[in-house]
């Protein structure tokens, strides 16, 4: 539970949430607080001034008889938002005239207890400081002339409100919080719940439905957008996989002609005499099947090989001017049975590769042109450099390849109809690998027919390293 996404984000969600809650909360108490604070100020300053300006009189003038030096302080109705009055013990004064005297010379009756006089830097009519003392808040003014006046007044009941004001507030908030969670929790599941179609989609593929995809219709956020990655694997996957099948199939085929051959042949032979002449025959049948076989065995495991990326073992560096003319040393006896005119026309390329492989698409090219053609036909080949690659090309005027055939020439096991049905032993497979071959150098490999006209086979090779030999040399 604990691990996965879906906890997380909803943990890390609600987190925040009550982390801003508390926050907000703190912040308002403090906003309400202050805002309490600053009206009683603005109060007691009044009063502050008021008895400033009642004791204030030019010097050596004394109060008149009967004349009240301070005015008894009386709480007004508009005070009462603080809180019901309590009489003089609600709010109270002290008042110091001398700067050197600790005693005040005033103070209201019912003042909580006595203070010293406090020390506040001198300015005009209007300066001073608050502060709170226990459940006091007091206001403090003090002139040039040595007046100090202090006014205070009980808070308890105002401190009381702010911290309902400040609970109902954390009750509301709290309510909030969680239709937030709720709220996340909901938001959090809907926008995972691809997740939960990718993973019950990819169980089900791996139970053998292949054809199953991820619902994304209507979805583009990066989930939708990784299922649309995931549904693209999948097709990558199940057409590898029907293509696995079907090269087994077709391997399978291949095979059992020759296993057939061969197992006639050796049960046959016991059931009569044979002459000498007769049993040379059946053997030479024999090893001409298992030749075909182990021909066969042998581009399965090049093919298998290239699927693993173990095909090419060697970095050389190839002179193809002269891999070209010995490949069509060893081919010109097979072109000559069948009149088949030869011509090559090349230049001087080098590149890095592995020469085995790059002559087994030289000789399969060839060969396929000499197979495919008509008697007295020709075979061209060119070697040439273009936009920094080496370019053969093999150019025969055989039979062409029919335009539907000639998508699939280098699929595995395909043969057309045509292009594919001339004599010689022809598996499919030749063409498959002269690709893979150039696709392991980095390159690739294209044709261009007509029918009965001829076909064109174009091989590009980089001259710079490929990406598979720069992995082997760090190997």
């Amino acid at each position: 539970m604990f691990h996965s996404i879906s906890w997380r984000l909803q943990f890390s969600y609600g987190l925040l949430l009550f982390v801003a809650f508390v926050g907000l909360l703190v912040a308002a108490h403090h906003l309400e607080y202050g805002d309490r604070m600053s009206e009683v100020d603005s109060v007691l300053q009044a009063r502050a001034v008021q008895i400033r300006s009642a004791i204030t009189r030019p010097r050596g003038a004394e109060a008149a008889p009967g004349e009240q030096k301070v005015p008894e302080l009386a709480l007004p109705r508009s005070d009462n938002r603080f809180g019901p009055a309590r009489g003089a013990r609600h709010t109270y004064y002290f008042v110091w005239e001398d700067d050197a005297s600790p005693e005040p010379e005033f103070q209201s009756n019912g003042a909580p207890g006595n203070v010293e006089q406090p020390f506040v830097e001198e300015g005009g009519p209007g300066s001073g400081i608050s502060r709170v003392r226990g459940e006091y808040r007091e206001r403090i003014i003090q002139t040039r002339g040595g007046i100090t006046v202090l006014v205070g007044r009980d808070v308890t009941e105002l401190l009381v409100e702010v911290r309902k004001q400040s609970m109902k507030l954390a009750a509301a908030g709290s309510v909030l919080l969680l239709i937030g969670l709720l709220a996340g929790n909901w938001v959090v599941r809907r926008s995972l719940r691809p997740i939960d179609d990718i993973s019950e989609a990819a169980i089900r593929i791996a139970g053998g439905e292949l054809d199953e995809r991820i619902e994304t219709k209507g979805n583009r956020t990066e989930l939708g957008k990784l299922g649309d990655v995931l549904n693209h694997t999948f097709d990558e996957l199940e057409t590898a996989y029907k293509r696995q099948a079907q090269f087994t199939a077709d391997a399978s085929h291949e095979l059992r002609t020759p296993v057939a051959v061969i197992l006639s042949e050796i049960q046959s032979a016991p059931k009569r005499s044979r002459s000498v002449e007769e049993y040379e025959e059946c053997l030479a049948v024999c090893e001409e099947s298992a030749t075909s076989m182990q021909q066969l065995l042998q581009q399965l495991m090049a093919l298998a090989q290239f699927d693993a990326g173990e095909a090419i073992h060697r970095q050389d560096s190839v002179d193809l001017n002269e891999l070209v003319e010995r490949c069509v040393d060893q081919i010109a006896p097979i072109a000559a049975e069948k009149n088949v005119v030869l011509s090559v026309e090349s230049s001087e390329a080098t590149i890095p590769g592995d020469p085995d492989r790059i002559s087994q698409v030289v000789t399969n090219l060839l060969g396929n042109a000499i197979a495919y053609n008509r008697e007295g036909g020709a075979v061209a080949i060119s070697l040439f450099e273009k936009a920094g690659d080496a370019v053969i090309e093999v150019a025969d005027t055989g039979v062409g390849i029919p335009p539907d055939d000639l998508p699939h020439v280098f699929e595995r096991f395909y043969r057309a109809d045509k292009a594919r049905s001339a004599e010689g032993e022809h598996n499919g497979l030749g063409l498959a690998i002269s690709k893979e071959i150039a696709k392991a150098h980095g390159g690739d490999i294209s044709v261009e027919s007509r029918l009965d006209e001829g076909s064109t086979f174009t091989v590009r090779l980089p001259k710079h390293k490929a990406e598979k030999f720069s992995n082997l040399s760090s190997s």
